[in-house]
């Protein structure tokens, strides 16, 4: 190693800088400080055998040159030179434009922060633009990050003055004498005819980049630096120096600023201004420099972390997060699901992008010492990355720079160990565990201490143990062979690892890549496993595992076991075992075993072991043979519709004794369903020794039972003992209970029935109790009233009764007088009747008129007839049934007056038209029936009254009778298996009134205004408590149902008013009303009355 002479020079060189005599442009290094500008490097000018000089700088500036001695040594013949010039001419003439522009504008460098910034993060570097509008904010924290930057020393200008004095490239190299050189470091542009005869053209580059090429100005131009030496690159020295400090400050994009580094310094090779081995020492010098003063050793002035946090604080302000791993927003506190996305790279590509960086380290330039040595870290050089790893201890740090080192003997390796340190590699943390490593990570302490990705492929006998609460993602594909265990936090595998791995209560190992068993090795798990890659080796687990992906092995099962992936092996199961996937062995079953997926092999279900397939109904399937040992359950899910859980074995099944455990949901409508739980192709011997029942009080109409077949066992469920009416709440209820028992045992009407309790079927009774059809004859008698009210009235009108006016609740005023006399009457009522102890309440309405003809006989009698419409519409809601009658009337009716006393009689019958509508709905059944039938009503009445003038009003005391007799059709509904039928019935009623009416006229504006009243009493008796006869139309007996009752007892009351306009013609407005405790009708009615 050739000595250094160090004495001081005439003409100074900018520190840092590829060129010597002549000015910087645009900003050289305008945050440097006062002491920082006091290491300028002197170089002497003219002389081919040019002395560089380290007087007056230190030991700093000696180590410097110690650092890239080898330089010094290299032979004009040798390989490295030759390879030096060869990998240049590549470079330069094998550049894209794109690559050629960008080295441009990185000639220009402008203290090559902003230039770094643009490689490694385009979308953040503007505020660090020399354009760039900053605020007063902004301003202070990039003058904050870049004094940090700009305050590192290097010696690039000593050391190309000093190595230029040994000739090395003048030597080497044949001078072309198109630039000429007056140092011993001549540049590719002055040597290289590939590079000189190929200087870049307009038409290639572009005006802007080929004048900063080849027009001097204020860039670099060949001819601005055809007197400054070539070795060491400045821009490398300043490239890097911003590259790394900018990792070190900001650590989340570390990789990142590290290739934006030796990318910068590449550029130099596409300028054509600098060869590999320029770029390598630069580099060299800029990594030297920063851990010398990161440290304060070899003669630096130490640059402390305060520093450091106040850069990393500027940067975090201006452009955020820095300090966490670049995949942290996506995967901190959802590992599982970032990994699934595809957010973390591959090992190959983690590899790739190594390897390309890699490369920039030696250029490909042939060794030139031993390749074989073993590592050296230089002391210090931890420093480097311990922003990058703030959880791992100083001899950690050590380690992951030890293992990620390039070989030995690269060109200007000199032993210190500096020229192998490959940083990018150590970013990707450990490159072999060679002793047992536990790392210890807290998620408290967020960025990199909470979650962060190692991406080398890590080799070693030792072992990694990871403890506290952050999580940490292997990436490579690893070969270490002293085990895994994850004491704490949560560990994640992208690529592969091999041997054992435990991992332990509370903490978490998730696989998406491969972990490969050595030798009998076990993964272990008591905390939480999650496979959604290969494991090929045995797992045992007592805490709670999921396999997604495949594990080719066998499975010990002690704790909770979820299989949606494959396991190729054998599994022996002791805790909850739920299978959705396959597993390619046998299968012997302590525990529960559930789930819907393939066993290749035997099932063997031992004491204790419970099999329940499915997640809820379904099917497990069976390879082999099933065998149920003394003990052992088979817990059976039965569904709708003859759904079970099953086990279809394809061979044999052994039922050696056990019990089967049946369930079934509330609500559910069993039935009297067959269930298949098992078939076996190879045939099935013995039976169960028990089974439970599974219907109890939630489904008291049903018993289970076992039935034993050649290939299979079925679950039946059959008819208890327990009577349907047992659970009935009135009469109504019973006897439709009572019906359903004797419907035969099948269809969907029986099976939703008997599946039903005793809370939910009582109101299926009421629903198929079809309790509105004795409901409607007693509307339909009722509301005959409105026809005899409406002839009795106008009888009474006819005698000029003196309370005429107010005569029948509906009836209009008719035309008196002995002459023959056409009439119209319309009337409307609308009204309900209360039902109680299972009769529901309806509602009822009706509309319609009557017209007659009548003639007197003599001057005491009339005789007539009337016809008539009307519509009847019922509706009882808690049965969700409703109705219409179409009522068509014929009547004859006669009167005569005997003085005071008047009588009134009549006969009629009334045909009714009728259609039903009824929606049965209840737990597991619903149907939409319907009817159509005829009914009539006969009727024979009589009404006396006696009149009273008096000087306050006219009145009428009066007494009636009125018979009435309704004969209904046979009905028959459709839509359904809950329909009904019944035959023809007929019921007789008598009604009986005693009232008083009153009225009395008033002159109003030349008309007579008459208001009148009346009250009355009616009373009834006969068929009063309709009862219909029904029955089923799926068969079984007939049952009787009660309907809404006529009242008894009655009031009738009536108020309304008339008006006489003229001789001829009479209006009116009349209400009334039948009130009862049970029931009770309203009605208004209009009248007019014209004589003609």
């Amino acid at each position: 190693m050739a000595m250094l002479a160090c004495h001081t020079a005439a003409s100074s060189t900018w520190i840092g800088s590829d060129k010597s005599r002549h000015g910087m442009a645009a900003r050289p290094f305008p945050k440097l400080t006062a002491a920082t500008m006091m290491f300028a490097a002197s170089v002497v000018v003219g002389s081919a055998q040019a002395q560089t000089a380290c007087d007056g700088y230190g030991a700093a500036c000696v180590n410097t040159m110690n650092l890239l001695s080898n330089f010094s040594t290299f032979s004009s013949n040798s390989a490295i030179l030759a390879a030096n010039s060869s990998i240049e001419d590549q470079i330069y003439t094998g550049s894209s434009t794109s690559m050629r522009q960008l080295a441009a504008t990185n000639a220009i460098y402008q203290n090559a922060i902003y230039n770094v910034w643009n490689m490694a993060a385009p979308t953040l570097s503007a505020p660090f633009s020399p354009t760039a509008n900053l605020t007063q904010s902004q301003a202070t924290n990039v003058n904050t990050y870049e004094n940090f930057v700009n305050s590192f020393v290097d010696y690039t200008g000593n050391a190309k003055s000093y190595f230029a004095q040994y000739n090395i490239y003048q030597n080497a190299y044949p001078q072309l004498n198109i630039y000429p050189y007056q140092y011993g470091s001549p540049r590719p542009f002055q040597t290289q005819t590939a590079v000189a005869g190929n200087p870049w053209t307009v038409q290639e580059v572009g005006q802007t980049a080929y004048d900063i090429q080849q027009t001097p100005g204020p860039g670099e131009s060949w001819a601005q630096l055809d007197g400054s030496p070539s070795f060491p690159s400045g821009h490398s020295t300043r490239g890097n120096i911003v590259g790394i400090a900018t990792a070190i400050a900001a650590p989340q994009y570390y990789k990142d600023f590290l290739l934006a580094g030796v990318e910068f310094a590449y550029s130099r090779q596409v300028f054509g201004a600098h060869y590999p081995l320029d770029s390598i020492g630069g580099r060299l010098v800029a990594m030297y420099s920063l851990a010398e003063q990161l440290n304060g050793t070899d003669g630096f002035t130490q640059i402390d972390l305060a520093t450091i946090t106040q850069a990393t604080e500027a940067l975090q302000a201006l452009v955020g997060s820095v300090s966490s791993s670049p995949y942290a927003a996506a995967c901190e506190g959802n590992v599982i699901g970032c990994i699934r996305a595809g957010a973390i790279p591959t090992a190959a590509q983690f590899a790739a992008d190594r390897a390309n960086y890699t490369w920039y380290l030696t250029y490909d330039l042939p060794s030139t010492g031993p390749t074989n040595l073993a590592p050296v870290v230089p002391a210090g050089a931890e420093v480097l990355i311990a922003t990058r790893f703030p959880y791992l201890t100083q001899a950690q740090l050590t380690e992951v720079l030890a293992t990620t080192e390039i070989a030995s003997g690269s060109a200007l390796d000199n032993g210190s160990g500096w020229a192998r340190l490959n940083l990018y590699a150590a970013a990707d943390g450990f490159g072999a565990f060679n002793s047992n490593e536990t790392v210890t990570m807290n998620a408290a302490a967020g960025g990199y201490n909470a979650f962060d990705v190692w991406a080398n492929n890590i080799t070693g006998s030792g072992g990694l143990t990871l403890a506290g609460t952050g999580t940490l993602v292997l990436a490579g594909d690893s070969t270490y062979s002293g085990g895994t265990n994850v004491a704490g936090g949560t560990l994640a595998v992208t690529g592969s690892i091999e041997g054992a791995v435990d991992v332990a209560n509370g903490a978490m190992f998730y696989n998406a890549g491969t972990v490969t068993a050595l030798g009998d090795s076990v993964v272990t798990n008591n905390g939480t496993l999650v496979n959604d890659g290969t494991i090929a080796s045995t797992v045992a687990n007592a805490g709670t595992a999921t396999n997604n992906g495949t594990i080719a092995g066998s499975v010990v099962n002690t704790g909770t076991f979820v299989n949606p992936g494959t396991i190729t092996g054998s599994v022996a199961n002791s805790g909850a075992f739920n299978d959705n996937g396959i597993v390619g062995g046998s299968f012997v079953d302590f525990g529960l075993l559930s789930g819907n997926g393939t066993i290749g092999g035997a099932l063997t279900i031992a004491q204790g072991g419970v099999v329940a397939p499915g997640n809820s109904i379904g099917t497990l399937h069976v390879g082999g043979n099933v065998v149920f040992q003394p003990g052992s359950t088979y817990a059976v899910q039965i569904d709708a519709g003859g759904a079970s859980d099953l086990i279809q074995a394809g061979g044999s099944a052994a039922i050696n004794g056990g019990a089967v455990q049946v369930s079934v949901g509330s609500g559910v409508v069993v039935g009297l369903n067959t269930f298949t739980i098992l078939t076996a192709n190879g045939g099935v011997s013995g039976q169960f020794t028990a089974i439970n029942d599974p219907f109890g009080t939630n489904y008291p109409f049903l018993d289970a039972a076992l039935v034993y077949g050649a290939n299979g066992i079925s679950l039946i469920s059959t008819r208890s003992s327990v009577p349907l009416a047992s659970v009935a709440q009135n009469a109504n209820q019973a006897a439709v209970a009572r019906a359903l028992d004797t419907i035969p045992a099948t269809g969907p009407l029986v099976n939703a029935i008997v599946s039903l309790n005793a809370a939910t079927a009582p109101a299926a009774f009421t629903a198929l109790s079809g309790g509105i059809y004795p409901s409607i004859d007693t509307v339909l008698q009722a509301q005959s009233v409105y026809l005899r009210d409406a002839v009795t009235g106008r009888l009474r009108q006819a005698f000029a009764a003196p309370a005429a006016p107010a005569v029948g609740p509906k009836t209009a005023q008719l035309v008196p007088g002995l002459i023959p006399t056409v009439w119209t009457q319309a009337y409307g009522s609308w009204g309900d009747g209360e039902g109680g102890d299972g009769v529901a309440d309806v509602s009822r309405s009706i509309g319609g008129f009557v017209t007659g003809l009548d003639n007197p006989i003599g001057d005491t009698a009339r005789i007539g007839f009337a016809g008539g419409y009307s519509q009847s519409q019922f509706k009882a809601g808690s049965l969700a049934s409703s109705g219409e009658s179409d009522n068509y009337d014929v009547a004859l009716y006669g009167g005569a007056k005997f003085g005071a006393l008047g009588l009134r009689l009549g006969a009629s019958y009334t045909w009714h038209d009728l259609s039903v509508n009824r929606s049965v709905a209840f737990q597991g059944f619903s149907e939409a029936l319907s009817s159509s039938y005829d009914a009539g009503t006969t009727q024979v009445f009589a009404e006396a009254g006696y009149g009273i003038a008096t000087p306050y009003a006219d009145l009428e005391p009066f007494a009636g009778i009125a018979y009435v007799s309704l004969h209904t059709d046979a009905m028959s509904e459709t839509g359904g298996a809950a329909g009904l039928q019944s035959g023809s019935s007929t019921q007789d009623n008598t009604f009986t009134t005693l009232g008083l009416r009153a009225a009395k006229g008033f002159a109003v504006n030349g008309g007579t205004l008459t208001a009148s009243a009346s009250l009355g009493w009616q009373y009834a008796f006969g068929d009063t408590t309709p009862v219909s006869t029904l029955s089923f139309e799926a068969g079984g007996s007939a049952f009787q149902e009660t309907g809404i009752p006529i009242a008894r007892n009655a009031a009738l009351v009536g108020v309304g008013f008339d008006f006489t306009a003229t001789p001829n013609v009479t209006i009116g407005l009349h209400y009334a009303g039948q009130l009862a405790g049970s029931s009770q009708d309203n009605a208004v009615d209009g009248r007019v009355s014209i004589k003609f």
